[in-house]
């Protein structure tokens, strides 16, 4: 962006100068032709540079209004989105002989990108068993329904019970329309779970029966956030952004009941799980060994690291932020964790806080304090954004802390370098990627989405303060809503495309007072019925996600005593997806 204002300036310093100095030789002789002199070069351009930043700042219209009102309600508008993938654990061989958690939080590895390793952080703890999977396949069941059937062989020498996990998470991969496909059937037609003595010579089979009850979605819950939210922002406009950024941390689904893995034959070493439908399934998917898969977690572009340190000087009134140990272009501030100010000689470090922390106390006590604010401005190399740090009182701008250095330390993203990755290539181990695994992306790495500026962050702001005056029970309301985190269309028309393709099917939504008995005394909620025109959609699967991600949408509307209902009719297909009353969870006061 920048580029521009200053390619315009160099343009007319040389080309109207030219015309300048024909006019008016008296006055401009120098500027009649292009100087071979590489100093008078350097100063030209030197001018260009500065003058296309003071045009760029006022072709900006209130930015710092805006984005200081955007980082204070809505701080995850001011913040890019980094990429993302899926990351499978694959155990090494005779290596693991007990249950082992990979906590969130661990870091892993890419290979190089032009000479830059991108980090990634997984998202939610990953339990390892040492089993695997063998096999997986759709079986016709005599009273002609279907049955999901996924054999398992446990590492030899260990008994299946002693290292089941507490909940054994399944990820469905393969193409969105399979892998959303079986979610679907898997959440709406499951009418058993069953554990299975696999017999190899052909005799029957014993089963034990752990109930549909035992399977539960993955992924909405606030442990297994993909991007770190604040305590202002609704959870639904979290999952909002991350259905938007990568819907197959979604893909998954929870099998707990695994205390029941106690009552298989302690020699056993192959067992299988089938989840049994009460309908065959509709235009069934190819599922093969690949369409199940265990020890996946998503990771983000996301690392804990430090800025560079910023010397403090009276001649300066912001600083640039940039993570330590990085090119230009090849990191990128996703969000300020903590500011400490260091003074030479001085053992202690006194910490900084931020000027919209809501810390502040009124009286003279207070009037010295310093706070920092942080400034966004499109970076002056590529597409992404420079951060700078100001500092000041209450009542001062421009006041410097008392002391030598500053040191940061912050949330960092590789920028557009992540999302070059391929799958596979997220394979370097951390210290504290786990010793007993091997691992790889399953998939490509998700593109990085700068944060929307200038006029685009005002139209979206803007649009959540409407959202205070108009219900999202309206139609025109909701598709605005979900139009302010369709961010990818930024970066990526397709994603864009298919997005806007999903919000312009909402048809119809009609919502109703309900009631429900709640140990026996009444309570006030919603129904919700919302109409979606099956075209905007790939499938029936595609269709319940994003009914999904509405039903916990709405919850987040809704107060702690008071429910939601959500059901979703296809308008053409009849189809219908209903979800069970779901508690408000949003805290009057």
């Amino acid at each position: 962006m920048f580029n521009k204002y200053y390619q315009d300036e160099l343009a007319y310093l040389r080309q109207l100068g030219k015309e300048f100095s024909e006019a008016y030789p008296a006055l401009g002789p120098m500027l009649a032709d292009r100087g071979a002199d590489p100093d008078v070069e350097r100063l030209l351009e030197g001018v260009a540079f500065l003058t296309g930043r003071i045009r760029q700042k006022l072709d900006d219209e209130l930015p710092e209004l805006m984005l200081a009102i955007a980082g204070l309600l809505f701080p995850h508008l001011t913040r890019p989105l980094p990429g993302a993938a899926i990351l499978e654990l694959e155990l090494l061989p005779n290596v693991l002989r007990e249950r082992k958690i990979v906590p969130q939080g661990s870091e892993f590895s890419s290979i190089q990108v032009d000479g830059t390793p991108c980090r990634f952080t997984s998202c939610a703890d990953c339990e390892v068993v040492p089993w695997q999977i063998t096999e997986a396949r759709l079986e016709p069941l005599p009273d002609g329904t279907q049955q999901l059937r996924i054999d398992f062989r446990c590492a030899a020498g260990i008994q299946i019970a002693a290292v089941a996990p507490e909940h054994l998470r399944l990820h469905l991969t393969g193409d969105p329309r399979t892998a959303l496909g079986l979610l679907h059937w898997i959440h709406e037609h499951t009418r058993d779970v069953v554990l299975i003595e696999t017999n190899k010579l052909g005799g029957r089979e014993q089963e034990i029966s752990i109930g549909k009850r035992s399977l539960s979605p993955v992924g909405f819950d606030d442990s297994e956030a993909l991007l770190p939210y604040g305590d202002l922002a609704f959870p639904g406009f979290r999952l909002l952004e991350e259905y938007y950024v990568l819907p197959q941390k979604f893909a998954y689904v929870d099998i707990a009941n695994t205390v029941r893995f106690g009552e298989l034959k302690e020699e056993l070493q192959d067992f299988a799980i089938a989840i049994r439908f009460d309908a065959p399934l509709t235009n069934a998917p190819q599922v093969t060994r690949d369409s199940v898969k265990l020890h996946c977690v998503p990771v983000i572009n996301l690392f804990k690291t430090t800025a560079e340190p910023i010397r403090l000087s009276q001649t300066r009134e912001q600083f640039l932020v940039r993570p330590a140990g990085l090119q230009p272009g090849h990191g990128e501030v996703y969000q300020i964790l903590d500011v400490q100010a260091i003074t030479r000689g001085a053992s202690d470090r006194v910490n900084i806080p931020s000027f919209f922390e809501f810390t502040r106390i009124g009286g003279t006590s207070a009037s010295n304090q310093v706070y920092y604010s942080t400034h966004l401005r499109p970076a002056v190399i590529g597409t992404g954004v420079d951060m700078t740090i100001s500092f000041g009182t209450a009542e001062n701008s421009g006041v410097l802390p008392q002391a030598d250095v500053v040191s940061i330390d912050l949330l960092g993203t590789n920028q557009r370098l992540a999302s070059a990755l391929r799958p596979g290539e997220i394979r370097v181990p951390t210290p504290s990627s786990p010793a007993f695994a091997k691992f790889k992306n399953i998939g490509p790495v998700t593109t990085h989405v700068p944060p929307p500026l200038g006029r685009d962050l005002q139209w979206r702001v803007t649009a959540h303060a409407a959202m205070n005056l108009r219900s999202l029970a309206e139609k025109n309301a909701l598709r605005a809503m979900l139009g302010v985190y369709n961010l990818h269309g930024l970066v990526d028309r397709q994603a864009a495309r298919a997005n806007d393709l999903r919000i312009q099917a909402i048809h119809d939504i009609q919502v109703r007072p309900a009631e429900r008995l709640y140990r026996g005394a009444p309570v006030r909620g919603l129904a919700i019925e919302i109409f979606l025109e099956e075209s905007g959609f790939t499938g029936d699967g595609d269709m319940f996600l994003f009914g999904a991600i509405l039903d916990r949408l709405f919850a987040t509307y809704v107060s702690l005593n008071s429910f939601t209902t959500t059901t979703v009719h296809g308008v053409q297909s009849k189809v219908k997806f209903e979800w069970p009353a779901r508690s408000g969870n949003l805290t009057i006061l």
